[in-house]
């Protein structure tokens, strides 16, 4: 699994553990943040929220089927497996502070379009 960082802007983000296979990494969303709806191939992710509302749409990005939205709360936490584009977004007035784990593959950001 690469340790590239995705290419996004949010307040704060920085790796907490890597290895060969999971990397965990804390992100800060300032409100209104998002992070483009995207899928990975062969990499699940984990969202453990740990402060704040952590909002994330969801779509199976090969049949194009909307899934529900999951609002995460402190301490619930949610995994997201591949194939299943995602957009986690802060929609509250304060900061949203979360963990991202992400393994079982090689990394890849895929971004989705066609929505």
């Amino acid at each position: 699994m690469g340790s590239n960082l995705m290419p996004i802007s949010v307040k704060s983000r920085r790796i907490v553990a890597a290895g060969l296979n999971v990397s965990v990494r804390e992100i800060i969303l300032s409100p209104g943040d998002s992070i483009p709806f995207h899928y990975h191939s062969d990499v699940f992710d984990v969202f453990y929220c740990l402060q704040g509302q952590l909002s994330i749409d969801q779509t199976d990005a090969f049949s194009k089927i909307l899934l529900s939205t999951l609002e995460l709360t402190a301490g619930n936490s949610i995994k997201i497996e591949p194939g299943i584009a995602h957009r986690p977004y802060n929609k509250l007035n304060t900061e949203t502070r979360f963990l991202l784990i992400q393994g079982g593959g090689i990394y890849d950001y895929i971004l989705y379009k066609n929505l």
